[in-house]
């Protein structure tokens, strides 16, 4: 189960419910979540991160 969440009083609403959900079908949840652009100094603007689980 993908549920979007942005720590507001409505998601943490949501996030309850899906967790009953999910206990009542043995699934997993996924929080999904965006957050600003974090701006890094020139230097370290030509360094490429590589996340471990998506490449």
């Amino acid at each position: 189960m993908l549920l979007p969440y942005d720590g507001s009083e409505y998601s943490d609403r949501a996030l309850e419910y899906a967790a009953i959900i999910a206990e009542r079908c043995n699934s997993t949840i996924l929080l999904f979540n965006i957050v600003d652009e974090i701006l890094l100094p020139p230097t370290m603007q030509t360094i490429r991160f590589k996340s471990e689980i998506t490449g």
